[in-house]
């Protein structure tokens, strides 16, 4: 007989193993419009969602178990935890996300203001909970149009429209207190003057970029419900999928000198991760020039006389 505890292992290991990941079902139009080529397509991008809802739950993870680097991660698209976004929320959303299925239809939609999907919703006044009806995709989307999205685009759009149907989130800001307006919430009118979007539609793949983004890290830093703003959840799955993003190596200096703008110390990290150069390479190179500047110093007595005397402060790099 199996000890409780080793069958309740036993039971977890299978339901990790049975888990299934997010699904898209098709809802096709009457007029039989839904061509292979579209369903491919989106089928394709399904996959790739999949694969960045994986790295998204791994930063996710790592962010609330206090990893530096996932958390840069987190706040890039979310915010603070706790001033700007509720990260148990966003754990919820991102399970929905692991495990639900997402109607669409496979035939392009004729969106007339530029739209690259959306779903439409209804809402019975007897029952009054909002209905999500199958995405709608653009033929932007599929691959038409001045400005077709690429795969990365493609699967940023699947993951942020699921996380509509799935579980109601926003893409409107209200005007006055910047939250983002969930599909529960207030009805889409004028209170909504702003949007949760970024300026990327194929989706940024870096925090430097995300931080041009004004107008997106305006709505972040000042709402207080990120965890309900979509496009976070697209653009954060976008982020933790970059080749090594989620990496623990060099996330202080690589940090640190993001901030300083230390241009010397990016080039040696790259280079380091690329070709493994020693870890004490940047001390010694400091402690050269440091002695260097010291020796120079010593050639010069008149000069740092000089200085002293007319009561001025001489400040040497090194």
């Amino acid at each position: 007989m199996f000890p409780l505890y080793r069958i309740a292992v036993v039971l977890a290991l299978v339901q990790v193993a049975l888990s299934v990941p997010l699904k898209i079902a098709y809802d096709r139009d009457a007029s039989g419009a839904a061509t292979k080529a579209n369903k491919d397509r989106l089928d394709a991008a399904t996959t790739l969602a999949n694969s960045q809802i994986v790295n998204m739950r791994k930063g996710l993870d790592k962010a609330k178990a206090g990893d530096a680097k996932a958390k840069v991660l987190y706040e890039a698209t979310f915010g603070k935890a706790g001033a700007n976004s509720d990260i148990n929320k966003v754990d919820q959303t991102v399970k929905a996300l692991e495990t639900g299925t997402m109607t669409a239809k496979v035939a392009a939609h004729p969106f007339r203001n530029g739209e690259i999907a959306a779903v439409p919703w209804s809402q019975n006044k007897k029952t009054d909970p909002w209905v999500a009806g199958p995405v709608r995709f653009s033929k932007q989307f599929h691959g038409d149009g001045d400005k077709p999205l690429d795969a990365n685009g493609r699967a940023g759009t699947i993951i942020h429209e699921a996380t509509h149907q799935l579980k109601g989130t926003g893409d409107d800001v209200h005007k006055t207190n910047g939250k983002i307006i969930p599909v529960s919430g207030e009805a889409k009118d004028a209170h909504a003057t702003l949007t949760g979007y970024t300026s990327a539609h194929n989706m940024h793949k870096t925090v430097a970029e995300v931080k041009k983004d004004k107008a997106f890290t305006g709505v972040r830093d000042k709402a207080t419900n990120m965890h309900e703003n979509a496009e976070s959840y697209a653009l954060f799955a976008s982020l933790c999928s970059q080749p090594g993003v989620l990496r623990r190596r060099d996330i202080h200096p690589f940090n640190r000198a993001l901030v300083e703008g230390d241009d010397e110390q990016l080039e040696y990290l790259a280079r380091r991760n690329s070709c493994k150069l020693p870890p004490n390479h940047i001390a010694k190179k400091a402690a050269a020039k440091k002695a260097e500047a010291a020796k120079k110093s010593a050639k010069s007595p008149v000069i740092a006389k000089k200085s002293q005397a007319n009561g001025k402060v001489l400040l040497r790099s090194g």
